[in-house]
């Protein structure tokens, strides 16, 4: 009867301590998985660069775009929401998201409705107002050049009639 109850007690002990494994594993991964997002996760030489020369936006990991003064990418245009878009570097990734901007955000002249990933070349139009994500050591370069010299297809870019001044 003895060797039973230490049999059992044993048994229980190895069940508690395989638990406390398996929660402490847990916990270490879910902690890992609140860390915020460094900026060195962020590839180098990544800007958005807008229409004009002096339009040249280095990004971080999260990019708010609009006309609001705490933006990251502030756009002094009336087409432009205080709070338009979010550009952001997730898993590898830039996506994009419409803040329930009032005229709206586009990509490659496609109306974005939720969040879309953005990759290098895109143009993304924030009322009248467009910018291409660009990855070079020179932001000035042209954004549609590739390694090899040649160039991607322009984007065919509709006018929008229905935008809206706010």
């Amino acid at each position: 009867m003895t060797s039973a109850i230490i049999l059992f007690a044993l048994r229980m002990l190895l069940i508690l301590i395989l638990y406390g494994f398996l929660a402490g594993a847990l916990l270490i991964l879910w902690k890992d998985m609140r860390v915020a997002p460094s900026s060195d996760l962020v590839p180098k030489d990544i800007y958005l660069v807008g229409e004009q020369e002096e339009e040249i936006y280095p990004l971080a990991v999260d990019n708010s775009i609009g006309r609001a003064a705490d933006n990251a990418i502030r756009l002094m245009d009336e087409t432009v929401s205080a709070y338009h878009a979010r550009l952001s570097y997730q898993h590898g990734h830039w996506m994009l998201e419409d803040l329930d901007s009032k005229n709206g955000t586009h990509v490659n002249g496609v109306l974005l409705e939720g969040s879309l990933v953005v990759t290098y070349g895109d143009v993304i139009e924030t009322g009248r107002v467009s910018l291409t994500l660009t990855h070079r050591s020179r932001p000035d370069a042209d954004p549609l050049e590739f390694e090899f010299g040649d160039k991607a297809p322009a984007a065919e870019h509709a006018e929008h009639p229905a935008i809206q001044q706010d």
